[in-house]
């Protein structure tokens, strides 16, 4: 649990456990503290995780005037696996902004990346999501948190669990809610999601990749990772059938999850 001055503004981050270094980034909320236990068990107890939060949320300050880009967050990402003085690391991008902003770190620094793994993620606007991400942008910009939070829950959840657990979802403490006192830098990572397009780039990754979808996820499902893996050479993808944009709200899948990236991580070894 440290700080660090990187990229013109101050970082947060943990390292937990033990093997091979894992840095992951997520997308509109936080990896760190007790949202560390939202990564599979599998991942936990197998490999050393890097974990920290983006630009002003969490405990990072947000740093000089800047608009947001997933090429920003990546070079945020960039210099802090420099600081930590790793050669080389495995890289899990998840919740959609997180598995972008790794994109753009594979491009930008591939001496950096050993092994890359995606969920959610996609190679460029098209215009259901822009769609679903203009409204998120508009409910946060001109509306209160709560209709924010309540149209992320029924768009990154599937009925059956909303209908069961929806007094959790839509209380003070439930997800995003550490985004709540932070509009300003929320916005900027809604809009790096807005603008992100890697896909003529894309076939500059030479890191092994893995791509991980739900496969009823309304926000990012598989038809984005179909293109992502066309772009990308030599990319797997996986599906996680009837599994929705937070691949945690179910066990089974969340399990998978873990299994099949922390599997992948160890067919590509740093040592080998």
């Amino acid at each position: 649990m440290a700080h660090a001055q990187l990229n013109g503004f101050n970082m947060y981050y943990e390292i937990h456990g033990e093997g091979e270094p894992v840095v992951c980034s997520t997308g509109w909320g936080l990896l760190t503290g007790a949202r560390f236990q939202s990564i599979p068990a599998e991942l936990r107890e197998r490999y050393q995780l890097i974990v920290y939060d983006h630009r002003g949320i969490g405990q990072s300050s947000d740093g000089s005037e800047h608009s947001g880009s997933t090429r920003l967050y990546a070079e945020d990402v960039a210099q802090l696996i420099m600081h930590l003085g790793l050669k080389r690391a495995h890289i899990l991008g998840r919740g959609g902004l997180g598995a972008c902003v790794m994109q753009e770190l594979a491009i930008s620094h591939p001496e950096l990346v050993h092994s890359l793994a995606l969920s959610g993620g996609w190679a460029r606007p098209e215009p259901y999501h822009d769609a679903v991400d203009r409204l998120f942008y508009r409910l946060r910009e001109q509306t209160s948190f709560e209709l924010f939070q309540l149209y992320g829950a029924i768009i990154c959840y599937d009925a059956e669990y909303f209908n069961e657990n929806h007094a959790d979802l839509l209380s003070p403490n439930g997800p995003w809610s550490e985004l709540r006192e932070c509009k300003e830098a929320h916005l900027k990572l809604i809009r790096a999601c807005l603008e992100h397009d890697a896909y003529d780039r894309l076939p500059r990754i030479s890191a092994p990749t893995l791509l991980i979808y739900g496969g009823v996820d309304l926000l990012a499902g598989p038809r984005l990772g179909r293109e992502l893996g066309e772009r990308i050479p030599g990319a797997e993808l996986v599906i996680l059938e009837g599994t929705p944009h937070v691949i945690a709200s179910h066990p089974a899948a969340h399990a998978r999850f873990g299994r099949v990236t922390g599997d992948f991580f160890a067919r590509h070894s740093l040592s080998a």
